[in-house]
C-alpha cells in the first residue's frame, strides 16, 4: 500500500508521519496567487493513476485492480479538507473523481 497524504493545514496534522508516506502534499506558503496547486497536482495524479489503471483492466475484462508492488493499492488520505475558508474548491475537482471509480 502507498499512503499518499493530503494536509491543507500545512503539515500539522498529518506532518509528523511523513516518512511513512508515498507522497505528502500542504499548501505552498510561496505561492500566494495558487497555494493549492501542490495538493491539486497530487489529486490530478491519483486521477491519472487511477484511470490508467482502469484502462488496463479494461483491456484484460478484468473489474478489480489486485495490488503489487510495482503497482501498490494507493491511499489518499486528506485532513480536514474544508479546514481554510475558500481551500475546498481549488482542489475538490479531483476527489468526485476518485470516489466514483475507486479503482
Amino acid at each position: 500500500m502507498a499512503v499518499w497524504a493530503i494536509d491543507p493545514k500545512g503539515g500539522m496534522e498529518l506532518g509528523p508521519g511523513r516518512a511513512l508516506y508515498a507522497r505528502f502534499a500542504v499548501p505552498s506558503l510561496d505561492d500566494v496567487d495558487a497555494p493549492y496547486e501542490r495538493i491539486a497536482v497530487l489529486l490530478e495524479d491519483a486521477v491519472k493513476v487511477m484511470q490508467r489503471r482502469a484502462g488496463g483492466l479494461a483491456d484484460v475484462l478484468i473489474r478489480k485492480h489486485v495490488p503489487t508492488i510495482e503497482e501498490p493499492l494507493i491511499l489518499v488520505v486528506i485532513d480536514e479538507i474544508v479546514s481554510r475558508p475558500g481551500s475546498a474548491e481549488t482542489f475538490l475537482f479531483g476527489i468526485p473523481a476518485l470516489d466514483e471509480m475507486g479503482r
